[in-house]
């Protein structure tokens, strides 16, 4: 399993999974579905190879905060480039899966 951490955007806890690879290949960003949290894609870490993944818990999911307010699609858009912006990712391959 990768690094767990942290990253705050305006006040809201974000909770992020990362290989911390250093390859020459562009980067995977993965946004688990509804219901869904970063640590069922911990398998994605490893699966990937040399390529550095960042598996992300935005806002109401796994060890993210869930506050009362902010569930808008542009909140969620916010949440990930806080991580990316926080990883140091730069225009990384985005890979969605909802069950």
């Amino acid at each position: 399993m990768g690094r767990s951490l942290s990253v705050d955007n305006a006040g809201v806890r974000l909770h992020a999974l990362d290989n911390e690879r250093d390859g020459a290949l562009v980067p995977v960003l993965a946004v688990p579905g509804m219901g869904e949290e970063a640590d069922e894609y911990a398998w994605l870490l490893d699966a990937l190879g040399d390529r550095r993944v960042v598996v992300v818990d935005v806002r109401g999911r796994g060890r993210s905060d869930a506050p009362e307010h902010g569930y808008t699609w542009e909140d969620h858009y916010r949440d990930v480039l806080a991580v990316m912006a926080s990883t140091g990712l730069d225009r990384p391959v985005l890979m969605g899966y909802s069950r």
